[in-house]
């Protein structure tokens, strides 16, 4: 039962809407077993929203947690040389049994009068990494409305987004952003490994502090860490993130 958890004490909890959300995923995997629903959440009040009903969750397809988005964009904020492994350890070492969506930006951070993630970042270089390190961690990657080719300046409700800059007539900084989404989405489709969702498809392989990198596995196939063949890894991919300004 919902009330028997004791992490609800803290919460007003609608323990209504709970019982509702998991019905109303029962009914959804029985007469339209290709759907999908995503939660969209910041403080982690219920930890199972997107693992299925039978396991004891609400039975979300996918979970965008919005806190963990915000913590890796302030991380991009600091200075290269005072960023530490521990400012993104989650990304790394989060055991969730759920599916998530990697937002670079969502909804609440397009609010009227807000900065656009070019802008907030100061270049399109952060941007471009953001994006990577979206794509290739494990779970579904997202992008918000002009972040595809740089859209700068503030959100504005009343005004659309400026189809102008794109094109080949673009400004070269929105040409490399349009083009890595490009590169990205073929490796997406290309790589196995890349379109798994579980948290268990990655595992962190190293970080330095002092060198400013970190890197993680993401396996081809499932379970394949726990064999030895090296047929079985022949779709692993490791990704290395190196920020360091000197030589390596």
């Amino acid at each position: 039962k919902f009330e028997d958890r004791g992490y609800w004490l803290s919460e007003a909890v609608d323990f209504s809407a709970l019982r509702f959300l998991r019905d109303f995923h029962r009914r959804l995997a029985h007469t339209a077993p290709g759907f999908v629903t995503i939660a969209e959440e910041s403080r982690r009040v219920f930890p199972r929203l997107a693992c299925p009903v039978e396991s004891g969750g609400l039975g979300f397809t996918l979970a965008q947690n919005m806190g963990e988005m915000h913590r890796v964009r302030k991380y991009l904020r600091i200075p290269v040389e005072q960023r530490k492994i521990e400012h993104v350890e989650i990304i790394l070492h989060n055991n969730s049994p759920e599916r998530f969506v990697n937002a670079m930006n969502t909804h609440d951070e397009c609010a009227n009068g807000k900065l656009r993630l070019i802008t907030e970042l100061g270049s399109h270089i952060p941007l471009v990494g953001l994006a990577a390190l979206c794509w290739f961690r494990a779970g579904a990657p997202m992008i918000f409305q002009g972040d595809e080719f740089g859209e700068e300046g503030f959100f504005d409700v009343f005004r659309g987004l400026d189809w102008g800059k794109t094109g080949p007539g673009a400004a070269l900084h929105a040409q490399q952003i349009t083009n890595n989404f490009h590169d990205l989405n073929r490796i997406l489709a290309r790589e196995p490994a890349l379109r798994r969702h579980e948290i268990h498809s990655m595992m962190r392989n190293g970080s330095n502090n002092e060198r400013k990198w970190f890197s993680f596995l993401r396996w081809g196939g499932d379970r394949q860490w726990e064999s030895d063949r090296r047929e079985d890894h022949q779709d692993d991919l490791v990704f290395v993130r190196n920020e360091s300004p000197w030589a390596v």
